[in-house]
């Protein structure tokens, strides 16, 4: 079954980085031809609906690099926390995931708006940037 609904530009893009890196990343065989069978679908959205100059271009990439940062950040909160207790380095790696995910959420924010989308995710951070 499927549920068709509308989404960003930006959060399409977004999910196709976060699909390329699942494709790179997961051994098991099954879990790798899910994860193509719906990157192969949403490239296809992705041709038919959008078309991306050079700048759009690098901030594709920008998404799949912080992606892939944060994919690597998440395994070793989850490595640290198999080997014991919070301690001071898991804190930073989640504060690094966390400051990633604010910069993601703005780099899907300029697509949106270079692409006059009329579907916006809203974010709030609060006034902490660089505490």
């Amino acid at each position: 079954m499927l549920v068709q609904i509308e989404i960003s530009p930006g959060e399409l893009l977004d999910r196709i980085a976060i699909l390329e890196i699942k494709q790179r990343r997961l051994v098991e065989a099954s879990k790798r031809a899910n994860v193509t069978s719906e990157l192969d679908r949403l490239k296809q959205v992705q041709d038919r609906a959008l078309s991306l100059d050079d700048d759009l271009r690098r901030l594709c990439i920008e998404l799949e690099q912080i992606n892939d940062e944060i994919w690597v950040l998440t395994d070793r909160v989850y490595e640290g926390r198999r080997q014991g207790p919070v301690d001071g380095r898991l804190v930073e790696l989640c504060l690094r995931a966390f400051d990633l995910n604010r910069v993601r959420a703005q780099i899907k924010r300029r697509i949106d708006d270079r692409l006059g989308s009329s579907i916006l995710e809203e974010k709030n951070y609060g006034d902490i940037v660089n505490a």
